[in-house]
């Protein structure tokens, strides 16, 4: 349905608007797809050809909801206009472009020439040829305040029924207008649009002339020996630095050979929006009109949509916890770790039970054989020797053949060296394999970080506080007021520069947030390729959605659009990312050619053998001075 408003405006003369004209601006609406529309008359009419006007608006009655108002153009015009409403269609009739022209230029002033707004202007032809129309064309639109944005439809009635269409638009509104030959109208064919018009203005005007248009960017951490240009269109060196502003730049560049033009870059020192966003950094820059957007892109936030327009998405930061993962650190070392204590106890007792059993099989072996009577008594005084006898067992080495001769004896000795070979391999494979094994990550929740020694961090820049303070995530508040602030809110070292949070990192034990990326490429210098295996990520959200800011009714809104989804269609944004990612090494080789049997692990052999050494001194100092007694005793 058509909502079409009537608007009587009081002109110095009188203008004719006929039906034949009210016809062509419906089908203009209806090719355009328009479902509101503003119709500017005069308030005196003639009379030749008012009854077929009121006919037309009888048929539009029919389908339509009309509304008359009666207003001064000057200090209503954007009463006129629904806030934030649909693309509008909009007709006047121009006889006199004299006498017109003041209308048109408090719609201009208002900056009601852009793409919102779908303009219809109808007038006789004062010339003949095509030429000299163009000329009077650009004559009439020349003072008018017109963008490149403008969707301005010229109709010039050259015959009772019969219109010539023109597109007018300015590259910029101090310069010529420009007029294009759009299509025609007439009663018998209707409304016949050359085939290009199909598409938006985007696509046809692409030719800007090689004007200037002034974008806004930030830049922090430029090295010194670099101009700001210089260093903003450098992709291959310190991308460590300043990486988002760089990124953008590299990706939105082919825009200016695209459309023939060039950025005029200001260089800001903040980005603006949390403290006086009106004033503060690149967003107080558009906001005040001062450029058209920014060349660095921000998070998509809700107190934004108010000041600036956003573009589709340019790039995915992903701003998390980062840290040096702890290697596992355990109560019982790795070679007790195999077997539980009960099964080392029930180890220790069928050791004890094998020597029991020995003994006894050693007594009755030696009753058999009487002729090693001397021999029995010397063992049957001593249990070491099966104690040793044992040993051999366990240790897979056996005693010599002609030592047992029962059944039941080598049953035993063989079922002790049976269990001890599948003890031993599948002790020694665990070991082996635990040194081969990664390390069980533990930290790889915010729950787990928040509960763990570690001390947390964050870089100090601005975005850090907004995800902190505004965080959905009832955890994320407690983090940020107990573990970064410290204690009562109080201000607290663990909100640090960036040199310090990665030094920190480095050290260990620091958890620290920050942009992922870039934390990668600053430790890649501070780390072995151990080291930097270690580095563990919190992955509390996948990341944060950015895209271009740009000023309200900038005319590049719907350019930098096209330039940005053409760019996501082409795969040429994919590469950009490409380009920027950090490729981090594989772990997984790094970890089968640096396998390290550390003292922590090894410790509890050393400790063992030192204990049976000292045991073996002791007992040997014992012997010789038991010895030395006995002969002072003689």
């Amino acid at each position: 349905m058509f909502f079409v408003f009537i608007l009587w405006l009081l002109l110095a003369n009188y203008c004719s608007t006929t039906s034949i004209e009210m016809r062509a601006f419906r089908d203009f609406l209806v090719n355009q797809h328009l479902k509101h529309a503003i119709i500017i008359r005069a308030q005196e009419q003639q009379q030749q050809g008012q009854w077929g006007y009121l006919k037309e608006i009888r048929d539009l009655a029919m389908h339509c909801h009309i509304r008359f108002h009666r207003v001064s153009v000057k200090h209503d015009i954007e009463n006129l206009f629904y806030k934030s409403s649909p693309k509008v269609g909009l007709y006047i009739n121009i006889t006199d472009p004299g006498e017109s022209l003041h209308v048109l230029r408090d719609f201009a002033v208002k900056d009601k020439f852009k793409n919102s707004y779908a303009w219809f202007i109808t007038m006789r032809a004062l010339a003949e040829g095509l030429l000299d129309n163009l000329k009077i064309i650009k004559n009439i639109f020349k003072p008018l305040r017109l963008h490149i944005n403008a969707d301005v439809t010229l109709a010039i009635r050259v015959n009772g029924s019969r219109f010539h269409l023109f597109d007018v638009y300015k590259i910029l509104p101090d310069f010529p207008a420009t007029a294009e030959v759009k299509g025609n109208w007439s009663l018998q064919q209707g409304l016949i649009i050359d085939p290009m018009f199909k598409y938006g203005f985007m696509v046809r005007r692409t030719n800007f002339q090689n004007i200037s248009i002034k974008v806004a960017t930030v830049l922090h951490d430029k090295p010194k020996d670099f101009t700001n240009y210089t260093f903003l269109s450098n992709n291959r060196d310190w991308k460590e630095l300043d990486p988002m502003p760089r990124k953008v730049y590299g990706l939105m560049r082919p825009m200016e050979d695209l459309y023939n033009f060039s950025f005029n870059i200001y260089y800001d020192t903040s980005w603006g929006g949390y403290i006086d966003v009106k004033t503060a950094g690149i967003v107080g820059r558009l906001y005040s009109h001062q450029a058209e957007f920014s060349l660095t892109p921000f998070r998509y936030l809700s107190g934004r949509v108010l000041l600036v327009d956003y573009s589709p998405e340019v790039h995915l930061e992903r701003a998390n916890f980062i840290l040096r993962h702890p290697r596992h650190v355990s109560i019982r070392n790795v070679y007790l770790a195999p077997l539980a204590v009960p099964v080392w106890w029930c180890v220790l007792a069928l050791i004890i039970l094998t020597i029991v059993l020995l003994v006894i099989q050693i007594r009755e072996e030696y009753k058999r054989w009487s002729q090693h009577h001397v021999q029995r008594k010397q063992l049957e005084q001593h249990v070491n020797f099966a104690m040793l006898v044992a040993a051999e067992a366990l240790l897979m080495q056996g005693p010599p053949s002609e030592i047992f001769h029962l059944i039941s004896s080598r049953t035993l000795i063989a079922t002790v060296c049976v269990f001890v070979f599948i003890l031993m391999e599948f002790y020694n494979g665990y070991i082996v394999g635990s040194l081969l094994a990664e390390s069980p990550r533990t930290l790889t929740t915010l729950e787990a970080l928040y509960n763990s020694n570690l001390e947390l961090g964050m870089e100090d820049i601005q975005y850090n506080y907004h995800v902190f303070e505004n965080s959905s995530s009832r955890l994320m508040h407690i983090i940020y007021k107990e573990r970064i602030l410290g204690a009562n809110g109080k201000s607290h070292t663990n909100i640090l520069p960036l040199e310090q949070g990665i030094y920190r990192i480095a050290q260990g034990g620091f958890a620290f947030h920050m942009s992922i990326d870039r934390a990668y490429r600053l430790l890649k210098n501070q780390l072995n390729e151990r080291q930097f295996c270690e580095l563990q990520e919190i992955r509390y959200i996948p990341g944060y959605s950015t895209g271009i800011i740009l000023a309200k009714s900038t005319p590049y809104k719907e350019y930098v659009a096209q330039v940005t989804l053409k760019l996501r269609e082409s795969s040429l944004m994919q590469y950009n990312n490409k380009l920027w990612e950090f490729h981090k090494i594989d772990c997984s080789l790094i970890k089968g050619n640096e396998i390290i049997v550390d003292m922590e692990h090894f410790g509890a052999a050393l400790v063992f053998l030192g204990c049976a050494i000292v045991f073996s001194v002791t007992v040997l100092g014992i012997e010789i001075f038991y010895k030395k007694c006995q002969k002072l005793q003689k």
